[in-house]
């Protein structure tokens, strides 16, 4: 990668985390400490319910958020019950919601003892409005920071696209760590693929893609969540004895907080 890419996607990530940050401060809160971010605005397009995760109880449902393009992506999202009981009262199907929280992941096992790992959106905070959204940026954004915990594996697609996947563990709040899969594609893809490797550090910024399949063994139909990247920044550069360039390591960092702390 060129200085001047390199110099490029800081910029992309800062002014991506200052408005990320920028709708966060309506609700009084802060991005810049978190290594999983997400922000969500779309319309409710499934029932409301209740349930339980590790112990505490959440309203759950479905978000339809817009791309770019025509097509859309419908989301899970997870609120606490606590101090937010008055969202069922004003919440239903076609709200328009703008959420602010994390991208989590879960490891839970079913009365069966199936093994599910499951993604979705944790909403610290919300609003009954779309009006402050800038149509520039992605209608959901996930900004994560962590480690390539596995090799990248390329492909290509039936429709001739470069896809390369891999997964990245990030530490969340309670200072546990959390899976998720990413995707990056065309010459992206081919880089990562070429570049790095499991244990590498990066900051991943994209968008959270909803993809439905059928598995092929029951035939039961599925709803996939990945990160498909919009663009990636590789924190932890190995020099050439092998250790750590500590030195960008600091510079990228510092380069998120002044970014979600501008505007």
């Amino acid at each position: 990668m060129t200085k001047n890419q390199d110099n490029k996607k800081k910029n992309v990530l800062s002014v991506t985390s200052a408005y990320m940050d920028n709708i966060a401060r309506r609700f009084d809160r802060k991005f810049s400490n978190r290594k999983s971010m997400m922000f969500a605005a779309g319309r409710i397009c499934s029932a409301i319910y209740e349930a339980v995760i590790n112990d505490e109880h959440y309203y759950k449902f479905m978000l339809e958020c817009d791309r770019k393009g025509d097509n859309s992506d419908v989301i899970p999202v997870a609120i606490r019950t606590e101090n937010n009981s008055h969202f069922v009262k004003f919440a239903k199907f076609g709200t328009e919601l703008t959420l602010i929280g994390t991208f989590r992941s879960r490891d839970w096992t079913d009365e069966h003892g199936t093994h599910h790992l499951e993604h979705y959106m944790e909403a610290d905070c919300y609003d009954f409005s779309l009006d402050f959204i800038d149509d520039k940026f992605d209608k959901n954004i996930v900004i994560l920071t962590g480690y390539i915990c596995t090799d990248p594996m390329i492909k290509v697609t039936k429709n001739k696209r470069t896809i390369t996947e891999y997964r990245l563990a990030v530490d969340n709040l309670n200072h546990e760590t959390e899976y998720f899969p990413i995707l990056a594609w065309g010459k992206r893809a081919v880089q990562i693929m070429r570049e790095n490797k499991c244990g590498d550090k990066f900051i991943v910024v994209g968008r959270l893609q909803s993809r439905p399949y059928k598995k092929k063994s029951t035939g039961n139909s599925f709803v996939a969540y990945e990160v498909s990247s919009t663009f990636t920044i590789h924190v932890n550069e190995r020099n050439r004895d092998g250790k750590r360039g500590e030195k960008r390591d600091t510079l990228i960092n510092n380069t998120v907080t002044r970014g979600a702390h501008s505007g």
